[in-house]
């Protein structure tokens, strides 16, 4: 039976209240990055496709052996 990677991601963000009382929301920096399989990698928003890319391609040759 072969696993399927079901890959998702989510870009990172920090809110804070500024002195007129409004939500600011802004982006860390980071993404996380999931697979439906239990692999989690929290990047640099720059990697978040290499990361991808990775996984999937370790996920190949896993299945491959």
């Amino acid at each position: 039976m072969s696993v399927q990677h079901l890959m998702s991601w989510e870009r990172d963000t920090t809110e804070y209240v500024n002195e007129n009382n409004w939500v600011i929301t802004q982006p860390t920096g980071v993404t996380v990055v999931s697979c439906s399989c239990g692999f989690t990698r929290t990047v640099a928003n720059q990697d978040m496709q290499s990361t991808i890319n990775d996984h999937q391609s370790e996920a190949r040759n896993e299945m491959q052996s």
